[in-house]
């Protein structure tokens, strides 16, 4: 079908339950409701619009350009969002041109939705509306161009089993919104100046208040090019969506102060690896005085950090974004949602004040909560969060600060000896101090929410002499060759690789102890003339003689 499709009160052109509509080279414009509309609200759910395609059409003036389904599950009012009982199944929405619509270039809601190469210009002057509207499962969008002002890019709330891939939006509020949706890949996009990123919260809603009855999980961030102008943020992560992993992501930005928004990562199960700033993985950082402690503060999306010559000790290894929250709760885990609730409150006890939070509610269980203020002064170990409302069994898990990513691993070299101080949320296995020399380097990953050291030049315990000769030595106290129950100290070289053993037991060794000769042994029952013993003969067990 073509035409010219202008002036209407409601939309421009309504498709309904149609199988096989081919809507090519349209024009919409300037209609009350939709350019292009591509739906029909079946109650009883059997006529859907299905296997058709939009293609190669321009729209500008309405309040949607074109329009696929809806995200209504019930078809009836008031609506109950969700992707129950899809009203659009096959579907390819693809080449067109929507500029100057009032609220979205395009909306598609359904299943196995395709949206690809079209083109969203937002002329809006108020810059209140948004490029694409994606509630739907089994859908791909790829390879759009969405430019702005604008409130969102892309906004795929509610959504499950989608791709978000190779897009370009630039100058929007919200670059990809991927929030309360699950099994989303967000993969090579371009996003370039806008206000954030990529936001992902736990549960959306349709901006009244409405949820869309879906905790979020599994998400894939993951190959972005992500370009910050000023006053710009990355990737926010809000109200502790589950399973994320932000992984080679290039941050870049030639505005100064902008790495305290790349990565806000509110969530206890979330990956970061591999990320770049600026075409880098790393940075050199100094240490911060706090109080009496001396903090290392490392941006959350770099691996590596080169620790300037200026510092020689850290008590403390903090994110960006987790030292400006050390004492604000960032998000709450709804550990059990209960049952029977129509209405609910958070309450937070302990000895910080401030924080607030609301509810979300589906079918009278708790999905969801979502902070509107962390307050201060809360401490981890007396915070308790409490449902009160008409319903009973919900249980909540407040986190206290930002959590350390999981398994995130933190490589530091250092330009000058550094002291890593040994305490409760920087671990080692030690248990003491750790010396690095200058040019040396650590390794910390992140393990059950403290920083554990994992290799490192462990200058405190073996030191090379740069000859070929090495030195063992203590800080303090002694040195300890402790072999397992059977085992023994060797001496060897590469001349003599058996070399011979040192070792000791109670009794005489004659009969019982194999070494080679030039061995010894020490009984530690002692006595006179039966305390030190020497291997003279034979490779076995005897040959032993006792020599004091």
């Amino acid at each position: 079908m073509r035409g010219v499709l202008r002036g209407n009160a409601c939309h421009g052109l309504w498709v309904q339950a149609a199988c096989g509509a081919n809507i090519n080279s349209c024009v919409a414009f300037a209609n009350g409701g939709f350019g292009i509309n591509l739906d029909f609200n079946d109650p009883s759910f059997k006529q859907t619009m299905r296997q058709s395609i939009v293609s190669d059409c321009r729209c500008w003036g309405n309040s949607r350009g074109i329009s696929v389904g809806n995200y209504n599950a019930t078809n009836a009012e008031p609506p109950r969002w969700g992707l129950e009982n899809p009203d659009a199944t096959d579907v390819v929405v693809t080449a067109n041109v929507c500029s100057g619509n009032s609220a979205y270039g395009i909306a598609v809601s359904g299943s196995r939705i395709q949206v690809t190469n079209n083109v969203v210009v937002l002329e809006n002057i108020l810059g209140d509306a948004s490029g694409l509207l994606c509630n739907a499962k089994l859908s791909t969008l790829a390879y759009n161009v969405v430019v702005g002002p604008g409130q969102f890019g892309i906004d795929a709330g509610g959504s499950k089993d989608i791709a978000i891939i190779g897009n370009t939006i630039q100058n929007c509020a919200v670059g990809i919104n991927a929030g309360g949706s699950i099994r989303v890949r967000i993969s090579s996009n371009d996003l370039v100046e806008n206000r954030r990123a990529i936001t992902i919260f736990q549960v959306e809603t349709d901006g009244r208040g409405a949820n869309f009855g879906i905790a979020c999980t599994d998400v894939w961030i993951e190959a972005n090019r992500i370009q910050l102008g000023a006053g710009n943020g990355g990737i926010f992560l809000m109200d502790g969506p589950e399973r994320v992993e932000i992984a080679r992501n290039r941050f870049s930005s030639d505005i100064p102060g902008t790495l305290a928004t790349l990565c806000w990562a509110h969530s206890e199960s979330v990956s970061i690896s591999q990320n770049t700033w600026n075409g880098s993985s790393g940075a050199v950082l100094g240490a911060q005085v706090s109080g009496t402690s001396m903090q290392l503060i490392a941006p959350e999306i770099l691996d590596t950090v080169t620790i300037d010559s200026g510092t020689t000790k850290i008590d403390a290894i903090l994110g960006q974004h987790q030292a400006d929250m050390l004492d604000q709760i960032s998000f709450v885990r709804v550990t059990n949602g209960g049952s029977g609730y129509s209405r609910a409150n958070v309450v937070f006890t302990g000895v910080g004040s401030g924080a607030a939070a609301t509810t979300y509610i589906r079918d009278g269980v708790i999905i969801g909560i979502a902070m509107v203020a962390g307050g201060n002064g809360y401490i981890a170990a007396s915070t308790i969060a409490t449902i009160s409302g008409d319903g009973q069994g919900a249980t909540l898990l407040p986190f206290v600060g930002v959590p350390l990513a999981k398994d995130r691993r933190l490589t530091f070299r250092c330009s000058g000896p550094v002291l890593f101080k040994q305490q409760s949320t920087q671990k080692n296995w030690t248990n003491t101090d750790i010396s690095i020399p200058a040019g040396g380097q650590i390794v910390w990953q992140a393990v059950d929410g403290v920083w554990q050291a994992g290799w490192f030049d462990n200058i405190d315990y073996v030191q090379p002499a740069g000859d070929g000769s090495v030195s063992i030595k203590s800080r303090a106290g002694d040195i300890r060759l402790q072999p397992g129950s059977g085992g023994n100290v060797r001496f060897g070289s590469v001349a003599e690789p058996v070399g011979f053993l040192t070792s000791f037991g109670r009794g005489s060794p004659e009969g019982v102890v194999v070494a080679p000769p030039g061995s010894d042994y020490r009984n530690l029952n002692g006595g006179v003339g039966l305390t030190l013993w020497l291997k003279q003969t034979g490779n076995g067990s005897s040959g032993w003689v006792a020599t004091a």
